[in-house]
């Protein structure tokens, strides 16, 4: 663990060593002040802030009635992108890795410091673990070198073979080389309903959740929007230590 420096708005490592002390274990030293947890936690629901204390070691206690007590954040309300979806049928899932729902988003208005435009978004049914990765295009060949890591690390994780994948209708998602990793694989790809919103709730949910805290986030932090996908990569990294809500 290396030391880092404030410097306009952006942390820069410095290189000095710092105290190896494991980041869940250091969450003792933040201030408890709701507002500032519900900051440095991507603004994600009080309601998760308050489970999270039960699953993360060192996290100080927080007193019921978080959401009473927190004052509203203009940064999540300049954020919000207030897209309510209507739910999807109830199918019951029992293990991780049966199903995941995954989506292509972009072009983005902005090109990110890695150079890239799109970004895949995913969510397994189960666990409600989301996972994000940024692309320079949505060409089929960029999306399945994506995948193929996600889905070997999910595999060799929970020793569960990933099952079956519900996508959008993107045409690069009908190419015969999906089509053959699919077969290869062995996993059932299941398209939505056109112009149905509501067939992929899982993974457009993801998506709208995703955004909302990254525009809070940047809102927050002032810096420009070409750091969308750095704030994405946080965003989805930080909602998956916190149980779902």
């Amino acid at each position: 663990m290396l030391e880092a420096a404030l410097e306009e708005g952006l942390y820069v490592i410095t290189g000095v060593p710092a105290a190896a002390v494991h980041s869940a274990m250091a969450a003792h030293t933040l201030p408890n002040d709701p507002q500032y947890l519900h900051q440095a936690a991507a603004h994600i629901m009080p309601e998760q802030l308050e489970l999270g204390v039960k699953v993360l070691d060192g996290m100080l206690e927080i007193e019921p009635g978080l959401r009473e007590r927190l004052s509203t954040c203009q940064d999540c309300r300049e954020g919000n992108t207030n897209m309510q979806l209507r739910p999807e049928r109830p199918d019951m899932v029992t293990e991780s890795n049966f199903w995941w729902f995954i989506d292509l988003w972009g072009p983005s208005r902005v090109i990110s410091i890695g150079r890239n435009l799109y970004g895949l978004f995913g969510v397994d049914k189960f666990t409600g673990r989301k996972f994000f990765e940024a692309l320079k295009n949505r060409q089929a060949a960029t999306v399945l070198d994506k995948l193929e890591p996600l889905r070997i690390q999910s595999e060799t994780q929970t020793g569960n073979k990933l099952k079956r994948i519900r996508s959008d209708n993107t045409p690069e998602l009908h190419s015969d080389l999906t089509k053959s990793w699919f077969q290869k694989h062995g996993i059932i790809h299941e398209f939505t309903v056109p112009y149905s919103l509501a067939s992929n709730g899982a993974g457009e949910r993801t998506i709208g959740v995703v955004l909302q805290s990254v525009q809070s986030m940047l809102v927050d932090s002032q810096l420009s929007a070409k750091w969308w996908a750095h704030a994405m990569a946080t965003a989805t990294h930080t909602i998956n230590l916190f149980p779902l809500a």
